[in-house]
């Protein structure tokens, strides 16, 4: 964080302010709204615990879904998670919002019909852990959780973080004078720091650092404070194993392992929204041709970039956000190992603003002036910056009111999903040999395998089984494969089948273990679905 204050720090002001009460609702307040949502919802959202954190607190799953012909854990869906990082509050707020909105709205025709044959499972704060340190003073902006971790090898744990040394019940920068600094004042506009390369001879120089001492007496301030892991860090798709915040090992936190082993229990999952610190919808990611080429590939294959290219179409239309250009891609994140592990359409939905600017407003309560501090080890430095939590963040009424249009995205999407029907089956006599023919129709918009989910394996492939009492499936395996139907898309299947006139039979139509359709017919000529 403190490597780009350095473009943005300034004074604007000469006093000393008060911390606010946080804006957002802390972890024990998000599962209370949960449960309040699941209690008015009349049956709609049922709440489960997949994980507990290392501070025993529960991270909790909603499934939304109306009653229908099948059960939800059956249905297709669409997997909603929000805040990862544990410090972006407004991604938690946005997602309870979007569920209540869709609450709101289940007796219109189009969102019921939508709801009763689909689903949304919903992860507002899988991070309760990280989100907890809004509520503590002094407040420091923190995205990990309380894993002990010695982040800088010496033995010991956790034994020198962030202090406030100037009691105002938040911990800030420290501009502090260092000949060999990599900051210079800027020449055009004294409240900002550059770079120093270029700088002319003599110009005084700073280094930043977080507010704190040196507690552990080995010469750095603040290099080894309380914890701890970012879960948002901690996936396996191209980890950082020792990188800060990213944890031993990649699912080493069980805030993490509780996310893959939910996404692994639902094989209806078909598309993925994640809210948070990344976007790729408004900045699409690159493409590739042909199945990865390297070990922590970013490039989507390309044919899935059409289908990201018309959900960013979507959220353009809905929203009305600008495309910006595209930022580097992270190491460990979820919404990238559930598109190339899991092999899910997966997009990540940020909710900031843009890149704020250099120059915050003079009024702007978010930056704290520069002001003197006598430091006891580092002599005269300087006191000041963005307030924790502050920039580049909403607020929680903004959030609220991103809410209807993402809920109407989330609508496309489900609505977009791939629903698979088993059409035209017929059955002819060819003298005590049965020809069974079979169409399977893609209604949905989006294919039953993107081209990683086939790559994968997870995703892919679609099948269909011929299964009865006493019969025999001639020259032929009775399940037969396809890798992936397109949307709107259909492909006629034919079995050979030996069996005594009459006898019942179905066929079953499966995208891995999930049953998507079922026709029962006799062996009888001229029998139709």
């Amino acid at each position: 964080m403190l490597a780009t204050l350095g473009l943005h720090l300034g004074l604007c002001a000469s006093s000393l302010h008060a911390p606010e009460a946080p804006a957002f609702r802390g972890p024990e307040a998000v599962a209370a709204a949960l449960e309040e949502l699941s209690r008015e919802s009349r049956g709609a959202l049922a709440l489960e615990t997949i994980a507990t954190t290392r501070e025993g607190r529960p991270v909790v799953a909603a499934t939304l879904a109306l009653p229908g012909p099948a059960p939800a854990a059956a249905r297709p869906a669409v997997l909603v998670t929000a805040n990862l990082e544990g410090s972006q509050h407004a991604a938690t707020e946005l997602a309870l919002e979007v569920l209540r909105e869709l609450l709101r709205r289940r007796d219109e025709p189009e969102v019921r019909a939508v709801l009763e044959r689909t689903a949304v499972c919903a992860v507002p704060l899988p991070s309760p852990d990280a989100a907890a340190r809004l509520l503590r003073r002094p407040l420091v902006e923190s995205s990990s959780n309380a894993r002990p971790t010695d982040d800088d090898r010496d033995g010991r744990i956790d034994e020198d973080g962030p202090e406030d040394l100037d009691g105002d019940g938040e911990i800030l920068a420290m501009r502090v004078p260092d000949p060999d600094g990599p900051w210079v004042v800027d020449a055009a506009d004294p409240r900002l720091l550059r770079p120093a390369a270029g700088a002319p001879p003599g110009a005084a120089r700073f280094r930043l650092l977080e507010e704190g001492t040196d507690d552990d007496g080995d010469g750095l301030v603040n290099e080894d404070p309380p914890g701890g892991v970012d879960i948002s860090r901690s996936f396996p798709h191209e980890p950082e194993p020792r990188g800060p915040g990213s944890g031993p090992y990649p699912a080493s936190e069980p805030e993490a392992r509780g996310l893959l082993e939910l996404v692994l229990a639902r094989p209806g999952l078909q598309a993925a929204v994640t809210y948070g610190a990344h976007d790729n919808l408004l900045a699409l990611p690159e493409a590739r041709d042909g199945p990865p080429s390297k070990r922590g590939e970013h490039r989507v294959a390309k044919k899935d970039l059409e289908l990201y290219a018309r959900a960013a179409e979507k959220h353009r239309e809905l929203t009305g956000r600008k495309e910006r250009p595209r930022g580097a891609p992270p190491r460990g994140a979820w919404h990238e190992t559930l598109y190339f592990d899991f092999g899910l359409p997966s997009f990540a939905v940020s909710l900031g603003p843009g890149d704020p600017p250099d120059v915050p407003p003079q009024t702007d309560p978010s930056f704290v002036p520069w002001r003197p501090l006598d430091h006891p080890t580092l002599g005269r430095v300087a006191l000041g910056g963005w307030r924790p939590y502050r920039r580049g963040r909403i607020s929680a009424a903004d959030a609220a009111a991103m809410a209807p249009a993402q809920a109407r995205l989330l609508l496309w999407l489900l609505g977009s999903l791939a629903r698979v029907e088993i059409d035209g089956l017929r059955v002819e006599d060819r003298g005590g040999v049965y020809e069974v023919r079979a169409r399977l129709v893609n209604l949905g918009a989006f294919p039953t395998g993107i081209a990683q989910g086939v790559f994968t394996g997870r995703r892919s492939p679609l099948s269909a089984e011929i299964s009865g009492g006493g019969l025999r499936i001639l020259g032929e395996d009775a399940r037969k494969t396809i890798d992936a139907l397109d949307g709107g898309a259909s492909r006629e299947l034919r079995w050979t089948v030996l069996g005594a006139r009459g006898a019942a039979a179905k066929i079953e139509a499966r995208l891995r273990t999930q049953v998507l359709s079922t026709a029962g017919f006799e062996l009888s000529t001229g029998g139709s679905l």
